[in-house]
């Protein structure tokens, strides 16, 4: 039997988005599963941008925050399963 890695998406770009950004996920699944991603992959939706050009250009701030969290919720899921994280 061969050891698996796991495998997260984290798609980013997305401060123009309209909220919440999760629902880029959903909104993109035909074309992810033409792109052989499977519906269960875990994932994060989320701007790179920083803060400070989010709350200058955006006026959203706290989609810095948000991001900053979902990522690292993302990989708290994957290291620690059973704490129920996405």
């Amino acid at each position: 039997m061969m050891d698996s890695v796991p495998l997260v998406v984290v798609v980013t770009h997305l401060e123009d988005f309209r909220d919440p950004l999760d629902r880029w996920w959903s909104d993109n699944l035909s074309t992810l599963r033409k792109l052989g991603i499977p519906d269960t992959t875990k994932h994060a939706c989320v701007t790179t941008l920083p803060k400070h050009a989010l709350e200058t250009f955006y006026q959203k701030g706290d989609l810095y925050d948000n991001s900053c969290r979902d990522v690292q919720n993302l990989i708290r899921s994957i290291l620690w399963p059973s704490t129920g994280h996405r």
